[in-house]
C-alpha cells in the first residue's frame, strides 16, 4: 500500500428516522474468494469484511461506489477504519482498488 494519511475519526450522527449512525473515513479495499464468513453466511456480493472493534458485525454499510452491504466477515489484513467488499471476481476486485471514501454504518439493532 502506498503511503498515505490515515483516515479520519469517525463521527456519529443521526439519521432522519432518528436511528443513531456512524459516518467514518476508511479504506475500502475488495476480496471475491472465500466460502463462508466469519458469521457462518457464505460470501456473496452484498457483504463485506470489517474490524469488529471499529465496525461492529451485523452492521449495514453503505459504500459509495459499491452500495449497501452487510459485516458479515473478518479478516487478517482488515484492521482499524478498513472494509474489504466482496466482488463476484477478479477482475472487478483489482478494477476497485484500494479507495478512501466516507461511509456510513448502521449498526445492528439500530
Amino acid at each position: 500500500m502506498a503511503d498515505r494519511p490515515p483516515p479520519r475519526p469517525a463521527r456519529h450522527v443521526e439519521a432522519s428516522r432518528g436511528d443513531a449512525v456512524i459516518q467514518m473515513e476508511t479504506l475500502v479495499t475488495a476480496y471475491c474468494q472465500g466460502a463462508i464468513t466469519a458469521t457462518g453466511t457464505r460470501a456473496r456480493v452484498g457483504e463485506c469484511a470489517v474490524d469488529p472493534r471499529v465496525i461492529p458485525l451485523g452492521s449495514q454499510v453503505y459504500v459509495p461506489g459499491y452500495g449497501w452491504a452487510v459485516a458479515e466477515d473478518t479478516g487478517g489484513a482488515v484492521k482499524g477504519p478498513h472494509i474489504d467488499v466482496f466482488m463476484t471476481d477478479r477482475s472487478e476486485a483489482l478494477a476497485w482498488g484500494e479507495r478512501v471514501v466516507s461511509v456510513t454504518v448502521w449498526p445492528p439493532g439500530k
